[in-house]
């Protein structure tokens, strides 16, 4: 009974968003040339509670997705704190040792490789998706972004990306492409890059260290139909 309810205040909190006309940059169906900016609002009542451990997370809605808009502070048996500091955890939540699939709160997922793009082409410009999500401070030489939808994208401290690297210039996140780690990786410039190109040396590299986690809503009806292919699949072996 108490995982029902829980998961009907996810839902309720979820059809609040989708019905409550938060604004965004969007592509205009009939004008491509014309450009909404409009006021991003955050419901106060729009917040995830993980049942797992109680943390709290807001989330933010654009076009038909809802995103945390914090990164994921659960704790696994391969994730720690940036120098081992609940303080640090709090600001760049947990940073998780290649990609765990099962690590988000129910009716939440480790985002797809379409999950990602969904988010950067419901822009204008999705080349310029990186400048629209990174936070207004934190980045370095003044290369801050705009966050009109308070996605919030801050820089992770760079010994948990490269050991050289300066701190403020970098912010990887795990992702899933058909059960293998991908990284959304977010940097000074306003693009995204996408991480690893298959069998390179920077992929290997790359994948060993160890990054936060956005979270996206699953829509119980692709959960259904997931689950349903999956069954389907099982029955032909």
């Amino acid at each position: 009974m108490k995982k029902i309810i829980i998961v009907v205040n996810i839902l309720f909190t979820i059809l609040v968003f989708l019905s409550a006309g938060i604004s965004y940059v969007v592509q205009n169906g009939e004008n491509d040339d014309v450009v909404k900016r409009k006021k991003v609002s955050i419901i106060p009542s729009a917040v995830l509670t993980d049942s797992r451990d109680g943390n709290k997370y807001k989330v933010v809605q654009i076009h038909n997705q809802v995103w945390m808009a914090e990164n994921l502070r659960y704790i696994s048996k391969e994730s720690y704190c940036y120098k081992n500091s609940e303080e640090y955890c709090k600001k760049y939540g947990r940073l998780y040792a290649d990609i765990q699939l099962n690590i988000c709160p129910d009716l939440f997922r480790v985002p797809t490789k379409e999950d990602w793009d969904t988010l950067f082409y419901a822009f204008k410009e999705p080349k310029k998706a990186g400048l629209f999500l990174k936070s207004e401070e934190g980045w370095r030489f003044s290369k801050n972004g705009e966050d009109i939808i308070e996605f919030n994208v801050i820089p992770v401290p760079e010994d948990t990306i490269e050991p050289n690297r300066i701190r403020g210039t970098k912010s990887c996140f795990w992702g899933n492409m058909d059960g293998k780690a991908i990284l959304r990786c977010f940097d000074l410039s306003d693009t995204v890059e996408y991480w690893p190109q298959w069998g390179s040396y920077n992929h290997a590299r790359k994948i060993e260290k160890m990054h936060p986690v956005r979270c996206v809503f699953t829509p119980p009806v692709e959960e259904k139909e997931k689950t349903a292919k999956n069954k389907k699949k099982k029955s032909k072996k």
